[in-house]
């Protein structure tokens, strides 16, 4: 049977008009949703209709804007330089990629109101950033309906996602720390809010206490409701005289206790050394003295995102990476 332009619309479930208007590029397909556009493509492919017409619309597509959904926690953050780094991102390859951008706030837990099937399927990707338990439950329950969804910073199986090896770098921190055999008390300092990917770098930091000095860290819990001075004198006298390390999952907090025990006369890292995950670059460079941090390469979690959301647009199967952290010596841990 001769495919027409009736079964082609039957068969992707939408209008002869709109079929039409994909096939000859008309202005008017610019207001359908890209999956739509794909489908009446792929459609029109498989049944052999108007070849010369799917062709010209194939290679057309390929120079459409690059539409995408960012959804984070961290929008209006003062201090994410998460979202300072992923926005450079944005800017630097607006071009490159034809980006045509929308930024959401949604609230931790809040993912399973947003993220509905017809929404995302008005844009070419939805990237997710921030973890948090309940709203990974409902991706991992969502994932066969959610097929253009990229998680940034997240691991949720059955998605294309860019996330760091929170566990593995937290680790090497340290292993590089204990080697030099200088700090008698180790403390992890937490919080209530945690996100999965810290609750990682915690493990894996505690893990290679326990494997590689066969010691049990003390584990303190942040109180976000006191004030940031009330909050780190608390900290610093758990020290029980003895000269103490301590880890955070986040840099600015770990810049916070820094300035607080330099303020107070305790001389980092002689008495007290600090060491955190993620090297905040808005304040790396005035932070005194520097924190020995690991960079979770921020920058290069967004591109390979970006990338993952090109290659769903495209119509190919995407996988998700991990990305690399470096280890970044600074003068506030005693280290090798």
């Amino acid at each position: 049977m001769k495919a027409t332009i009736e079964i082609i619309a039957k068969k992707c479930g939408v209008s002869k008009a709109t079929v039409s208007y994909v096939l000859n590029n008309k202005k008017s397909s610019l207001g359908l949703s890209p999956q739509t556009i794909e489908k009446v493509l792929k459609v029109s492919q498989e049944l052999n209709y108007r070849p010369d017409l799917v062709a010209v619309a194939l290679a057309e597509k390929k120079n459409l804007p690059l539409s995408l959904l960012i959804l984070t926690p961290w929008l209006y953050a003062q201090f994410s330089d998460f979202m300072v780094q992923v926005n450079a991102v944005m800017k630097d390859y607006a071009d490159e990629y034809l980006l045509k951008t929308v930024y959401e706030l949604y609230e931790i837990g809040d993912l399973a109101k947003i993220l509905k099937s017809p929404r995302c399927a008005k844009f070419d990707a939805v990237l997710v950033i921030g973890t948090s338990d309940q709203d990974n439950q409902f991706l991992v329950r969502s994932r066969d309906n959610l097929k253009n969804v990229v998680l940034l910073n997240r691991k949720v199986p059955g998605f294309p996602c860019a996330g760091g090896n929170d566990r593995e770098a937290a680790a090497e921190l340290a292993e590089r720390i204990i080697a030099a055999g200088y700090y008698e008390q180790f403390i992890i300092c937490n919080n209530s809010s945690a996100t999965c990917c810290e609750q990682e770098r915690i493990e894996g930091f505690a893990e290679a206490l326990r494997k590689n000095a066969d010691i049990e860290p003390v584990f303190y819990n942040l109180e976000p409701a006191l004030p940031a001075e009330a909050q780190m004198m608390r900290l610093l006298a758990e020290r029980d005289g003895k000269r103490t390390l301590y880890f955070m999952t986040q840099y600015y907090p770990a810049a916070q206790l820094n300035e607080v025990a330099v303020r107070r006369g305790i001389r980092v890292p002689e008495e007290i050394g600090i060491a955190a995950y993620d090297n905040h670059s808005l304040l790396k460079e005035f932070v005194k003295p520097a924190l020995t941090t690991i960079d979770p390469k921020i920058r290069e979690m967004a591109l390979e995102a970006l990338r993952l959301a090109r290659c769903l647009k495209d119509g190919n199967k995407a996988k998700g990476r991990i990305i690399e952290g470096v280890f970044v010596p600074g003068e506030s841990a005693i280290h090798i």
